[in-house]
């Protein structure tokens, strides 16, 4: 569950919903700094005190295959974003 406004929301809706532009934002700062997703997250995680324990779960759950996956999310989502937009444009 995730805290939203008044209320709650189960963590799945919430990331299909919102996923999509978090994971832009999370890409424009990779390719801002010429980063990996691995150490743009370390950087945001430490830039917000974020707890040595919280960090040593993301390091340890970090893998060039969850990388891959991410790049992945984000070129799908770039897909879609221009179908849109072509679709708009040419109405």
């Amino acid at each position: 569950m995730v805290r939203i406004g008044g209320g709650f929301q189960p963590l799945k809706a919430y990331l299909n919903k919102h996923g999509a532009p978090h994971c832009m934002k999370l890409h424009k700062i990779m390719d801002e700094n010429r980063e990996s997703m691995h150490e743009t997250v370390l950087k945001i995680l430490n830039h917000h005190d974020v707890s040595s324990g919280i960090v040593n779960e993301f390091e340890a759950a970090c893998s060039s295959e969850k990388e891959q996956s991410f790049q992945e999310a984000v070129a799908d989502y770039k897909a879609k974003f221009e179908k849109v937009n072509r679709r708009q444009t040419t109405k």
